[in-house]
């Protein structure tokens, strides 16, 4: 969406203040300052309309063009999300080509994010001169190894990616509606064809192009550059390649590195994923191994300490096995609840504090034989111990005990 910060004015129709710092020889400096003609409180509620229409698509995305600092780009992501997915990040445009100079906003837009909000970085646009006129066709490719390593989504203007640069325009042949009303100003030279070969028309038309190709569109080409392996496109390629192939290039974090002023360095990784739940975390290469101490059998350490109902480390029964709980085999079938019968040897319910069914109702098949019931009923029974007598098991059995 084009100049999406300016979509709504004052609704009482006033005027923008003059700019104390306006200069007539500035391209980008106007002579208002756009209080009441850009970036409205109720241009929010118009985004949001949008993106709740885009979001009844697939593979969708709003982007909206937006020349504003840092603090207010980011409310343009919306509430919750709610506003534009890319909200365009110009300031690898607008910033001095400076390593020293970048490196702070490159963090400060960082931190500046919202939750969920992902970034994003533009190198050029159909406004802005072209990259190799702004700072050279070597820095050019520096230029280029900084968009696509950096976190976010990178995006490039057409000719940019074969060193294309800015094209002077005559005054009897400017398009622009800036450029004819403030001449001088306009963006034409930023917009010539695109140069795909050195034949007639830069293989862009076969006509008369509509602004002048550049002096040097035979030898800047992509035909000419798909020839040469060291190439500038070749390189665009090269770094396309990479970044799909690196997740920590396509999804990591950034870490700034500390490199002096001439040098921008910074660190691209994967953050560590924490164990699951009961595993432990995978020991790194080269980490000492940690013994693992024998259990007390006394129970004299505090994570020893004898269980109830048995001694220290007894492995824990079942509860349809252990002394006095109930006997009853586990049943499957239908929940108590209702529900469709599950086949045989299937767990039922999952709730560990589920109620079980009983036996005999209709619907519900045993899961083990009888023999195996017989063998839980069997280890269900008091244990015996050393040196005393069973337990008597009726009264006439207490009443012989007692005799001499």
């Amino acid at each position: 969406m084009d100049v999406i910060w300016l979509l709504i004015k004052d609704d009482q129709f006033r005027d923008n203040p003059p700019n104390p710092d306006y200069q007539p020889d500035e391209r980008h400096s106007p002579r208002f300052l756009p209080v009441y003609t850009a970036d409205r409180p109720e241009v929010h509620d118009v985004i949001a309309l949008m993106r709740r229409v885009l979001d009844r698509y697939d593979e969708r995305l709003l982007i909206g063009e937006i020349y504003l600092p840092v603090e207010r780009l980011v409310t343009y992501y919306g509430v919750g999300g709610s506003g534009v997915h890319l909200p365009y990040n110009f300031q690898l445009i607008l910033l001095p080509w400076d390593a020293a100079t970048i490196g702070a906003p490159i963090v400060a837009y960082e931190a500046a994010l919202p939750p969920g909000g992902w970034p994003n970085w533009v190198l050029g646009n159909h406004d802005q001169s072209r990259v190799a006129s702004r700072i050279g066709a070597a820095q050019a490719r520096v230029a280029a190894m900084l968009l696509l390593t950096l976190r976010g989504t990178p995006t490039l203007c057409y000719g940019d990616e074969i060193g294309m640069r800015d094209v002077p325009v005559p005054p009897e042949l400017v398009q622009d509606p800036v450029g004819k009303t403030f001449p001088g100003r306009g963006r034409d030279p930023e917009r010539p064809p695109m140069q795909w070969d050195a034949g007639p028309g830069a293989g862009f038309t076969t006509g008369t192009p509509w602004l002048p190709l550049a002096a040097d569109y035979g030898a800047v080409n992509v035909a000419a550059a798909d020839a040469d392996p060291a190439s500038l496109p070749t390189l665009h390629r090269r770094l396309i390649a990479l970044r799909r192939a690196e997740a920590a290039l396509a999804v990591g974090r950034y870490t700034p590195l500390a490199a002096g002023d001439r040098v921008l360095a910074f660190l691209r990784d994967l953050p560590r994923r924490p164990p699951l739940p009961g595993r432990a975390e995978p020991r790194r290469r080269g980490a000492p191994v940690r013994a693992r101490q024998p259990r007390s059998a006394r129970g004299d350490r505090p994570d020893d300490r004898a269980r109830p109902g048995g001694r220290a480390g007894r492995r824990r029964r079942h509860p349809a096995r252990r002394r006095g709980g109930d006997r009853r085999a586990p049943a499957v079938g239908s929940p108590p609840d209702g529900g469709r019968l599950l086949p045989p040897r299937r767990r039922a319910w999952k709730s560990p504090g589920a109620a079980l069914p009983p036996r005999a109702a209709p619907g519900f098949h045993s899961r083990r034989s009888t023999g195996d019931r017989a063998a839980v009923r069997r280890r269900a029974r008091p244990r015996r111990r050393r040196g005393r007598a069973a337990p008597p098991r009726s009264a006439s059995a207490a009443a012989a005990a007692a005799s001499p």
